[in-house]
């Protein structure tokens, strides 16, 4: 399936899918500065649209099952509830424009288990 098209142009960075079998959606992201949750049985229909960061979304990564972090140009991770695209939490990383981020396994901390992020940004941080 390609769902490059009038909508995205040559903005997308990065897509992320969901084991979401019945309803067949996926979260796309990049230059445009926007997180897109797409119907993938009708490319040509946007379910949603929200917008974050300052200059674009460089990377998308799954935190669990109804949960993404982006990073961006801005140095920022932002945390997202799937599929309601409502911020869950922005942090800010101090660094450069970030590059790509990973999920790390969960490390136990107050009695919460955590998603780790790492981040690799411009300036070669992580």
């Amino acid at each position: 399936m390609c769902i490059r098209d009038r909508y995205m142009g040559d903005t997308v960075k990065d897509i992320l899918t969901f084991d979401d079998v019945k309803r067949n959606r996926l979260v796309s992201a990049g230059k445009d500065n926007q997180i897109i949750l797409w119907d993938a049985r009708s490319p040509d229909f946007i379910s949603k649209k929200a917008r974050c960061h300052s200059g674009g979304i460089s990377s998308l990564v799954r935190t669990g099952s109804d949960s993404f972090a982006s990073g961006g140009g801005d140095g920022n991770v932002v945390y997202w509830s799937f599929p309601s695209l409502k911020k869950l939490a922005t942090i800010c990383t101090n660094q450069r424009r970030i590059k790509c981020i990973a999920r790390v396994p969960k490390i136990k901390m107050y009695d919460e288990e955590l998603p780790q992020i790492v981040v690799f940004s411009e300036d070669q941080q992580i």
